[in-house]
């Protein structure tokens, strides 16, 4: 009973929810932790996912990236499952490949996730397929990437829809948008919002497009700008 209270099957086992919970209390009380490797022993399954993100430095520094990575982990672990994050997939070489691939082995993983929030213009399915062999590839990404067996395209053009009418529903008119040049993945976004503002008829002035230096510590001729231009909400990408 234990076994399959740990291995989250005590409803295909017909065990009492009572019982689970007892269960599982009783492991709280003992601070029980089971042994992923018995486990794996026991159901042929490690419990175990990994990620690997087109770039480490843009999935922790944008606003995206984290989320779907706070997101996948709340999902994960409400599931009973673990995740490692490897490296970085780019740049792309055939030594990065067969580290990936090496690291994906010794891990024993039973799925890996392509996590890609920069829209790299590469065609990144046969590496991904290299490094991941047998093992099924979930992708988290644009509509345009072609890598995995299955696919969670992020919808920019619903995302900038969202903000733009967030912000009408609060009565701005005048909305800007700040974004840092220099970060992969903030034009795609940037074009989104003005796209999505031209199909509604919605007025946003070129000026009201503010680039900003994440590096200076000193932003208040950017804060100035946005006070001159009378702009009272602001997209940060």
């Amino acid at each position: 009973t234990v076994s399959f209270v740990l291995n989250n099957r005590e409803e295909e086992m017909g065990i009492a929810k009572e019982t689970a919970d007892r269960v599982r209390a009783t492991m709280l009380e003992l601070e029980y932790e089971p042994s992923r490797h018995a486990q794996a022993l026991s159901t042929g399954r490690s419990r175990l996912l990994g990620v690997i993100p087109y770039s480490s430095r843009n999935l922790y520094r944008t606003f995206m990236g984290q989320r779907i990575l706070e997101g996948f982990a709340t999902i994960s672990f409400s599931r009973g499952y673990h995740f490692v994050i490897f490296e970085e997939l780019a740049p792309v070489t055939p030594d990065r490949e067969v580290h990936l691939r090496r690291a994906v082995v010794k891990s024993e993983i039973d799925g890996l996730v392509y996590l890609n929030v920069d829209y790299p213009d590469e065609n990144l399915e046969g590496p991904m397929r290299e490094i991941a062999g047998d093992i099924p590839i979930l992708t988290i990404g644009t509509s345009e990437d072609q890598v995995g067996d299955v696919r969670l395209s992020i919808h920019l053009e619903d995302a900038a829809d969202r903000v733009l009418r967030h912000f009408q529903e609060l009565g701005h008119e005048s909305i800007g948008i700040a974004y840092h040049p220099d970060t992969e993945g903030t034009l795609p976004v940037v074009e989104a919002f003005r796209k999505r503002c031209e199909e509604i008829d919605f007025h946003l002035p070129e000026e009201n497009i503010f680039l900003v230096d994440i590096n200076k510590t000193d932003q208040s001729p950017v804060a100035k700008s946005i006070i001159e231009r009378g702009v009272t909400a602001l997209f940060c990408v």
